[in-house]
C-alpha cells in the first residue's frame, strides 16, 4: 500500500512538473514563430465631385469624381501599393494614390480600390457613383 501511495505521489509530482514547464515551452515556441501579418486597410475618400459638360453648350452633363486612398494604410507599418478600377470607364494612372472617374450620362459605375502590402496581402474598398453626382459607400 505504501508503495502504491508513493508511486501515485511520484506520478502527481511528475505531472505537476510537466504542467509547470508547459507554459514556458509554449511561450518559447510562440516567440520563435514569426509574427503574423495583418492585411492592409483599403479606404476610398471622395476629394471632389464636379459637374462637367461634353459640349460647349452644356447640354450633355456628366460628373467627374476625384478620389484618393488617404484612409488606406498597413497596420503592420509596411509600404502599400494601390490599384484603381472602374466598371464603366478606364481609370488613368490606375496604380496611383489618386483616381479620377468621369461618369457619363445615364451611367452608374463601381469604383474599386485594391491596397496591397509588402507581404502581398490585399484589401478592397468599393463605391458606386452615377451621372447625377450620387455616391454610395
Amino acid at each position: 500500500m505504501k508503495l502504491r501511495t508513493a508511486l501515485s505521489a511520484l506520478v502527481i509530482l511528475a505531472g505537476a512538473a510537466a504542467c509547470e514547464h508547459a507554459p514556458t515551452a509554449a511561450v518559447r515556441a510562440e516567440s520563435a514563430r514569426p509574427g503574423l501579418s495583418v492585411a492592409p486597410v483599403a479606404n476610398i475618400k471622395l476629394v471632389a465631385k464636379k459637374p462637367m459638360s461634353n459640349d460647349p453648350y452644356g447640354s450633355d452633363w456628366f460628373f467627374r469624381f476625384d478620389f484618393n486612398a488617404s484612409g488606406s494604410y498597413d497596420p503592420d507599418g509596411g509600404s502599400v501599393t494601390y490599384y484603381w478600377a472602374s466598371s464603366c470607364v478606364y481609370v488613368p494612372n490606375s496604380y496611383a494614390y489618386t483616381a479620377r472617374v468621369d461618369v457619363q450620362p445615364g451611367d452608374t459605375c463601381l469604383v474599386d480600390l485594391y491596397v496591397t502590402d509588402s507581404e502581398n496581402l490585399t484589401s478592397h474598398d468599393q463605391v458606386t457613383v452615377n451621372s447625377n453626382g450620387q455616391i454610395t459607400y
